[in-house]
Parts: structure tokens; sequence; C-alpha cells
């Protein structure tokens, strides 16, 4: 009943992650795009869209991922469980960065939010990643390897066939 458990709340949370994903991105291309507008040309700060812009991009490629996990933990297969995780990593670093930044130049208000939405990306990384380990160590043990007419398994047994 665990594993059932595991596997609802992860295809849960990757959906979840997949949709609060786009809205990020969506709301990281207007943010950029107000920013860069006629009326606050001048006003804009290069590092500011450098921030925006490479946060958009991990956000929209972490999107893409999202779909791959959901179809990796469907699918019960832990390695294409890999390049979301790595991904996610990135991005909460990113998110990191962005709010060491916003708390350097004075916006206070807008730091609680990015650290919650940090710690929520934390936690979401935490559970698809023990679910990771969970079918990485399944994987293991059921594992075959045939060599030159021996079968190898898990426990080291040797069997000629």
């Amino acid at each position: 009943m665990k594993s059932l458990n595991q596997f609802t709340t992860s295809i849960i949370l990757a959906a979840l992650t997949l949709v609060t994903c786009v809205i990020r991105a969506e709301f990281l291309f207007s943010v950029l795009h107000d920013i860069t507008s006629p009326k606050h040309y001048g006003d804009g700060d290069i590092v500011i869209n450098i921030i925006l812009v490479i946060n958009m991009v991990v956000y929209l490629i972490l999107a893409i991922f999202c779909l791959l996990l959901m179809y990796a933990i469907v699918q019960q297969n832990h390695l294409l469980m890999m390049p979301w995780l790595f991904v996610a990593l990135l991005s909460v670093i990113c998110e990191v960065i962005f709010v060491i930044y916003i708390v350097a130049s004075g916006h206070k208000k807008a730091v609680l939010i990015l650290l919650i939405g940090t710690a929520l990306s934390l936690w979401i990384i935490w559970v698809i990643f023990s679910f990771y380990k969970k079918l990485r160590q399944e994987a293991l043990t059921n594992r075959e390897e045939t060599i030159r007419g021996y079968r190898f398994t898990a426990a080291n047994t040797v069997e000629v066939y």
C-alpha cells in the first residue's frame, strides 16, 4: 500500500510542478516584458533581466521534464526521473540566487514569498527523490545479468543454463 501512496503522491506532485512551472515562466515573461517596455526604458537593471531570463528558461525546461517525470513514474523507470531531479535542483539554485539578489536590493516583502516557494520546491524534490531511490532499489534487487552463459542474480548466486 505504501508504494501506491508514493506513486499517487509523486504523480500529483509532478502534475502540480508542471502547472507551477508554466505559471512561473509566464509570470517571469510578463515581468520581463514590463521591465523592458518603452515606458521603463533606461530604468531596467541588466542583472535583474539576466536573472529573469535564466529563471524563465529553467522553468520552461523543468516543465518539459515534468512530462518526462510523469511518464517515468507511470512506467516505474527511475532512470527517466534523473533529468527532472537535476533540473529541479538547478531551479532551486536559481531561486536562491534570486532571493539573495532581492534581499540585497532591499525588497523585503517578496523575500518571504520566495522563501516559501523555495521550501516547497525542496519538499517536492525530496518526495520525488525518495520515490526515485525506492524504484532504484527495486531495480537493483530485481536485476539479473547474463554473462557468457552464466546468470548472476542480485544475491550473487551463479546459475548455468
